[in-house]
């Protein structure tokens, strides 16, 4: 996946960084074996490398590509645990990245005063997977 991102931000003259999770070495845990929540643990890990990334070259907002079919789900889910209504309203389109969940600096997911200056983007909520499939189509027959 990160080789397919890559090259599509090469091709559209976007700027690309991949950095990889660094299991096993602090604050990350070890690689999630099969039986394991990988989903949320994996979750947890990437936002920890996306907010030290950002931090690191000053970047002040993140853009995610979330899409429509990913706020159903979303919503869903939190039905599901019983959310409140504003759960239930599914994901911001724009939100501060937070002070994180960790519970010092050295956790993975703290983030601190920093994370109230940094933001994300959700530009896609409105567009349907099947859409977002239809655009690239069509972007990879024009290029």
């Amino acid at each position: 996946m990160a080789d397919r991102c890559a090259m599509t931000a090469t091709s559209l003259g976007v700027e690309h960084i991949t950095m990889p999770i660094p299991w096993s070495k602090p604050p990350f845990p070890a690689r999630p074996t099969e039986g394991e929540a990988f989903e949320g643990i994996a979750r947890d890990a990437r936002h920890h490398v996306l907010f030290q990334t950002m931090t690191s070259i000053g970047a002040r907002v993140l853009g995610f590509g979330h899409h429509a079919d990913d706020q159903v789900e979303t919503s869903l889910m939190r039905l599901g645990r019983q959310t409140t209504e504003l759960g239930a309203g599914g994901m911001r389109r724009c939100r501060r990245w937070g002070m994180g969940f960790g519970t010092s600096v050295d956790s993975l997911g703290w983030a601190g005063y920093e994370g109230m200056n940094r933001w994300i983007l959700r530009p896609l909520l409105d567009v349907g997977k099947v859409s977002h499939i239809v655009c690239r189509y069509v972007q990879n027959l024009t290029s």
